[in-house]
């Protein structure tokens, strides 16, 4: 049983390699980096994704791992964490960090506060084992103030956030969709 198990995550895990891959290529709402980006950047982020799941495969199932890159995807460090947590440091140039989600829901309370007091950290993105993705960027209008003061009160806003994982969710999910005013963009999409 176990060893079908592994064979099944495994597959699953090549499919969604392959589907990311593809959700990259037809990628709609390109962000103000990706704007920028060569196409051998953009190959470079493909790959990130790819290497990223490809990592998961070497541990427990559930446990979280992450990678962090410069602006233009030069690899810096990766990571893994325990289950259902991966902690990525803060780095004092502009980076871009991901990790896994093997809930393969939007981003947790701990990833928003993360994104807001990490400085330099310009996009995180959310890999979900499905093949889910998840980005927040700051954009040139990014006002953390009242960004962390909006996000501090989500959960005055969303009173029922903690009753399911799926209402956890979607109070997250509806709180980001209205980030932009904020100066942050967030894109939820799967491949």
């Amino acid at each position: 049983m176990l060893i079908f198990l592994i064979i099944f995550v495994s597959l699953l895990l090549i499919f969604n390699i392959f589907a990311l891959i593809f959700w990259l290529i037809q990628m709609k709402h390109e962000t103000k980096i990706l704007k920028q980006w060569e196409e051998t950047q953009k190959e470079k982020l493909r790959s990130a994704f790819s290497d990223l799941l490809k990592d998961t495969e070497k541990h427990d199932v559930g446990v979280e791992c992450g990678s962090v890159y410069t602006r233009n995807m030069e690899f810096i460090k990766k990571f893994s964490g325990e289950s259902g947590k991966v902690s990525l440091p803060d780095y004092d140039v502009p980076y871009i960090a991901m990790h896994t989600h093997p809930d393969c829901l939007t981003f947790s309370q701990s990833d928003v506060e993360r994104f807001i007091s990490r400085g330099e950290m310009d996009v995180l993105f959310a890999v979900g084992n499905n093949g889910s993705v998840y980005m927040l960027e700051k954009t040139e209008q990014y006002a953390a103030a009242d960004f962390l003061r909006a996000f501090g009160n989500i959960e005055n806003n969303y009173p029922n956030m903690r009753k399911s994982p799926t209402d956890y969710a979607s109070a997250m999910s509806d709180f980001l969709k209205g980030a932009e005013q904020y100066g942050v963009r967030y894109y939820e999409g799967t491949t």
